[in-house]
């Protein structure tokens, strides 16, 4: 989607700390996800202006839910907007931004 869209300067959030660690470790399972993972760490030592780092769960509950909704829609994705039922979810993690 990132190259897709032609995104610079993204970071990845993930609640899962063990991915996160296996993509800037490079140390890759030999499951299926692992594959993903090593493309994914491709990926981001092709391009310097993508990151990937850990948050909690809690930090980021709209990516949560919206990971947890794509179960059911796989192949969509939101260019400019996005699915309604996360607006109570982008308001919570946007708590104490300023």
């Amino acid at each position: 989607l990132i190259e897709k869209m032609h995104l610079t300067k993204v970071i990845i959030e993930l609640d899962s700390e063990r991915l996160v660690n296996v993509v800037k470790k490079k140390t890759f399972p030999r499951k299926q996800w692992g594959k993903i993972a090593k493309r994914c760490a491709c990926i981001l030592d092709d391009r310097r202006d993508l990151s990937i780092v850990w948050v909690k769960r809690e930090g980021n509950s709209a990516a949560h839910a919206l990971a947890r909704w794509a179960v059911n829609e796989p192949d969509r994705y939101w260019a400019s907007d996005f699915p309604l039922c996360i607006t109570s979810h982008i308001h919570k993690d946007m708590e104490g931004v300023t």
